[in-house]
């Protein structure tokens, strides 16, 4: 550990391995323009392969908050309203972008559904899932 960020992001990625099911974790943490990157476990569930920072990973619905995240601040920072049409930021004329005379506004984009049981097929397996709700 050479940084007291590298012993906390230990600190934190130890407890997330105490969970059984969980096999290997990458972090990218940028900060003032530095790119720091923490590799744990393994690529795949018994391969000893130690991830890396061009491992690919598939990210699922991490994406979904990311932008949910960066839509907030661009309403927070009224650089784009909720209400608004998505045609006003978009090149050209979409007339399929309207239903029953209604455009679809950024508010109708936030709704995010997802059905990850195909990246993570031990999904059921976990007993905190009993109660997890997936919509589709």
């Amino acid at each position: 550990m050479k940084s007291h960020l590298d012993s906390l992001v230990d600190q934190r990625v130890r407890a997330y391995f105490k969970d059984k099911w969980a096999v290997g974790l990458s972090l990218g943490i940028v900060i003032n323009g530095n790119a720091l990157y923490y590799n744990y476990g393994e690529t795949r569930s018994g391969n000893s392969g130690l991830p890396s920072k061009m491992t690919l990973h598939e990210i699922g619905s991490m994406t979904k908050s990311f932008t949910g995240i960066l839509l907030a601040q661009a309403v927070i920072d009224k650089k784009i309203a909720l209400g608004d049409d998505i045609r006003k930021y978009l090149k050209g004329d979409y007339p399929n972008l309207v239903h029953q005379a209604t455009p679809i506004r950024i508010r109708d984009l936030t709704n995010h559904t997802s059905r990850i049981t195909r990246i993570f097929p031990n999904l059921w397996e976990r007993a905190t899932t009993s109660s997890c709700r997936l919509t589709t």
